[in-house]
């Protein structure tokens, strides 16, 4: 059974590690660590698989991050392009913003 408040610790432990990279400006690690999916992929997955095992439904649908407030999506999509165009400060901001929101979730 999923378990969400280890999702969101793991979560925040790779968030750490991004933020380190943007540190450093290491663009490659950066992108590796930001588009993984991560524990709450996972925990998606598996309560899609205990809930609605042939629904078609996108994974998204059943994490808690969306259900709760539209998910990451975006938020990885906008550090992704500041990475990419050299904007470390508001890549540094962007991932604050995004640990700010995964601490914030209930799990």
């Amino acid at each position: 059974m999923e378990n969400w408040s280890e999702a969101q610790k793991a979560v925040l432990e790779r968030l750490a590690r991004v933020r380190q990279h943007v540190e450093s400006q290491d663009e490659g690690a950066v992108l590796a660590l930001i588009n993984q999916q991560d524990a709450f992929c996972d925990a998606a997955r598996e309560r899609r698989a205990s809930t609605a095992p042939s629904s078609s439904e996108p994974q998204c649908t059943f994490c808690e991050g969306s259900i709760q407030s539209g998910g990451c999506l975006d938020r990885i999509e906008s550090i992704d392009k500041a990475v990419l165009e050299g904007r470390w400060e508001e890549a540094a901001a962007l991932v604050d913003e995004y640990d700010a929101w995964v601490r914030g979730l209930s799990v």
